[in-house]
């Protein structure tokens, strides 16, 4: 009964990779590919992204890092390849916002990444808190290089933080790693 319902064929891999940009959607829609298939093609799309990018655009790294998440869930048997596809659409809709966004503010990356993770976490008054950090890593251009200044820095983001109403201190203190660690990511990828 088996032999006679089954079909053997090689296993192929996924042969269109998107490119992640506000058509994407569009090309996911259409494509006549099975939906893990899109899963894979979407995730291999948002890494080609990141390796041509996320060096110049580090806002990118913080989407790129959901899309992982989802993935290993996925893995792990615990989210369905259609909860996957839909939360991977939801990425793909919110780097073509992150995008159009940055455009519009004419934010240099760094400071879109530290205004990008503001609002992410809630803020109400993200891009004032990041206009605020431009002028502190102005004042500190070799913050990377130079722990007098990383930690003058890192003072200065928190008191950002805690000075537009946030009490949480662990959750401040998750917020300037996460930010610091991003804007120090080297080109590995």
């Amino acid at each position: 009964l088996v032999r006679e319902h089954t079909k053997i064929g090689e296993i192929k891999n996924p042969t269109e990779i998107y490119e992640i940009n506000e058509n994407t959607l569009k090309i996911i829609e259409k494509s006549k590919i099975s939906e893990i298939e899109k899963i894979f093609n979407i995730l291999r799309g948002i890494e080609n992204t990141i390796k041509t990018k996320g060096e110049e655009e580090p806002y990118l790294i913080s989407i790129a890092e959901k899309a992982e998440s989802i993935m290993q869930m996925f893995k792990e048997r615990q989210k369905t390849t259609k909860e996957t596809l839909d939360e991977l659409k939801k990425i793909i809709m919110e780097f073509n916002t992150a995008q159009k966004e940055r455009a519009e503010k004419g934010m240099n990356p760094e400071i879109f990444l530290v205004y990008w993770i503001f609002k992410q976490n809630g803020f109400k008054e993200p891009e004032r808190m990041a206009e605020e950090m431009e002028k502190i890593f102005e004042k500190f251009p070799h913050w990377k290089s130079s722990e007098k200044q990383e930690k003058e820095i890192r003072t200065e983001l928190y008191g950002i933080i805690l000075r537009y109403g946030f009490e949480n201190l662990d959750e401040a203190n998750k917020i300037v790693e996460d930010i610091l660690k991003k804007l120090k990511i080297e080109r590995v990828l």
